[in-house]
């Protein structure tokens, strides 16, 4: 997850946090945030964009915490710039 969050790209951050959620068990991970299994899958598969409150909510449950801290000076300058420091495989951008 650390390395999903230092990319900076939310579909990525979204998708692992959905790996991981399965991984632990989406019955598990219902019962402890009190979502449903298909509000669950939904908002992490391929297609979806979980909102902050479900993302917390499985973090929770999944016994991670988020923190912010303050960008380096070289990851804010391209972050202000409309660049991202993500770059998917195979992306010679």
């Amino acid at each position: 997850m650390v390395d999903a969050f230092e990319t900076g790209n939310a579909t990525y951050i979204a998708k692992a946090l959905g790996v991981v959620a399965r991984a632990k068990g989406m019955t598990e991970i219902s019962q402890k945030t009190g979502l449903s299994r298909e509000q669950l899958y939904r908002p992490f598969s391929e297609q979806g964009n979980p909102t902050l409150k479900t993302t917390l909510a499985v973090m929770q449950a999944l016994g991670l915490d988020m923190t912010a801290k303050p960008m380096r000076w070289s990851q804010a300058n391209l972050h202000r710039r409309g660049r991202s420091t993500y770059r998917p495989a195979g992306n010679k951008t």
